[in-house]
């Protein structure tokens, strides 16, 4: 690749279709390049960035990364990599804002290097909510169309604005919440199927979903539970959304973008993972706290031994070797319990709402 096609391959790529896509949900410190490049190797459309605050990106420093052929934003102080992404890397950006001219100057600082800008609506920890940002936007619509227009107003048309929400337990409230959205003009509409006070192990309110999607016309994206490429479809159905963003089931495995419907065995993931994190020379941190993340999503694996491996890896080699602890796990486990793949997913800590359908 020639720097000038590295460096402006976003400029020639079109506006994002939400329609009948796959998307890698925004998670923090999960969403970071290397479990981006690996959901699109396995069959994912559209990735998500993990939110990033605006205060924060408008600080950053652009810099080109002709090592790797890609572009990278930097904290100036601690000239920490924030974000990295690749050529034709259909990639949004999740920001969290609550404020017009200070996620337009983001957007701006960004515009050249993504495919689109989401604003996040539905996160309900404490310190997006606090700083009017994530969930507590959920009340605040005034503010959110001065974002939306402003940044409708001002970023080039091939750049999609798009917001994510939650439910209100106000089912009117949401309609008309929804209707609001639509009405700004944005490119799609994703909906996390819990309410703000629903926990990620209670299962996804995915039956209140259909009576808003009818009401509208912007493309729907639904979000919750989705744990096998065959969820994907019933999905679709019960709830009306063209397209479905997977969380926490691409978290625990990333193959579950693969339109085979086979889950890939776990340490042959977290291999790939490893194998990009350490040829992309990704952060040891983010990415052992990734791997971590990916490991504890299994109920039986929580304490075992390959776990604590994990936890202890001081390099890259140490994760090869932990993986080969995990490695002899699963053989361990498969033949203790003769485990066919179908109920993978019930070995998962969080339920999910299509094992019960």
């Amino acid at each position: 690749t020639d720097l000038e096609d590295f460096e402006f391959s976003k400029q020639n790529m079109k506006c994002p279709s939400f329609s009948n896509q796959v998307i890698l949900a925004p998670m923090v410190r999960i969403g970071t390049f290397p479990m981006r490049k690996l959901a699109l190797q396995y069959g994912a459309d559209i990735v998500y960035n993990q939110e990033l605050i605006d205060h924060k990106v408008i600080r950053f420093e652009r810099k080109s990364n002709k090592k790797f052929e890609c572009v990278d934003f930097i904290h100036p102080q601690s000239k920490k990599l924030e974000f990295r992404t690749f050529p034709h890397e259909p990639v949004i950006f999740q920001i969290g804002s609550c404020d017009a001219v200070r996620c337009l100057k983001a957007c701006t600082k960004l515009q050249n290097d993504i495919l689109g800008m989401d604003l996040n609506m539905g996160c309900p920890k404490k310190f997006s909510v606090a700083g009017g940002m994530g969930a507590a936007l959920l009340g605040k619509p005034e503010v959110v169309e001065d974002i939306i227009k402003t940044l409708k107003r001002n970023v080039p048309s091939r750049l999609s604005v798009s917001c994510k929400i939650r439910l209100l337990e106000d089912e009117k409230a949401t309609l008309e919440l929804c209707r609001r959205l639509q009405s700004l003009d944005i490119n799609a509409l994703c909906i996390h199927a819990r309410y703000i006070a629903d926990r990620p192990s209670s299962v996804a309110r995915i039956a209140k979903i259909k009576t808003i999607t009818d009401c509208l016309q912007v493309p729907c994206i639904y979000n919750g539970d989705v744990y096998r490429y065959s969820d994907i479809a019933a999905a679709k159905t019960l709830t009306g959304c063209s397209s479905v963003m997977i969380a926490r089931g691409a978290q625990w495995n990333v193959s579950v973008f693969d339109k085979s419907d086979k889950l890939q065995a776990l340490d042959t993931v977290l291999e790939q993972y490893i194998d990009i994190s350490a040829k992309y020379e990704n952060l040891f941190a983010n990415s052992k706290y990734a791997i971590v993340k990916m490991v504890t999503g299994r109920r039986w694996l929580c304490k075992h031994s390959a776990t604590v491996a994990f936890q202890k890896v001081k390099n890259w080699n140490d994760c090869y070797a932990a993986n080969k602890l995990l490695t002899a796990a699963l053989l361990q486990k498969q033949e203790t319990q003769q485990l066919e793949t179908k109920t993978d997913e019930s070995l998962y800590t969080d339920p999910s709402v299509f094992t019960t359908l």
